[in-house]
C-alpha cells in the first residue's frame, strides 16, 4: 500500500527532527557486526543501541552518585 501525500510529508517531518549516524565497522570488528546482525532479525539496531547507551548514562550517574 503506496503513502498519501499527507503521509509522505508527516514522515518527512519527523526524519527531518532526527540525527542520523555513521557507524563503520571494520573487518578486525567482525564480533561487533555479527552482534549488530543478530539484534536486526529481533526488531533493527538502533533500539538495541540506544538502550546500551542509556544503560552507560545510568551507570555513570550512579558512579558520580557514590563518589
Amino acid at each position: 500500500m503506496s503513502k498519501t501525500a499527507a503521509q509522505k510529508r508527516a514522515q518527512a517531518k519527523y526524519d527531518s527532527k532526527a540525527k542520523r549516524l555513521e557507524l563503520k565497522i571494520f573487518p578486525s570488528e567482525q564480533d561487533i557486526l555479527d552482534k549488530i546482525l543478530e539484534v536486526s532479525a529481533d526488531g533493527g539496531y538502533a533500539p538495541y543501541i540506544k538502550r546500551l547507551i542509556r544503560e552507560d548514562i545510568e551507570r555513570e550517574k550512579n558512579l558520580k552518585n557514590t563518589q
